[in-house]
């Protein structure tokens, strides 16, 4: 649950960061791409199906935010969110 928390953090704080308010119509284009791979990212999650994951992350990723310190890699941050949301659903 922390590690989902601090992910969801992780990507509003993205939103945030990545809009600019000069743009017309409130957000950028490059705000608007990173809100739509964070939903992917997030429908990714709660379906469980991650076979995209490699086109929103790259393949040598590092999530800071692991239990036991870095996560490196794709395969390795998948197989971390897999887990959190089987720890999750029981």
């Amino acid at each position: 649950m922390k590690k989902l928390s601090i992910l969801l953090t992780i990507v509003v704080c993205s939103v945030f960061v990545s809009c600019d308010s000069k743009s017309e119509g409130g957000m950028s284009a490059t705000a608007k791409k990173n809100v739509e791979v964070n939903e992917a990212i997030f429908k990714a999650i709660e379906s469980g199906d991650f076979s995209k994951m490699g086109d929103y992350i790259a393949a040598d990723a590092i999530d800071h935010s692991g239990d036991q310190g870095d996560v490196v890699g794709l395969e390795n941050i998948v197989a971390d969110l897999k887990n959190i949301m089987k720890c999750h659903r029981t």
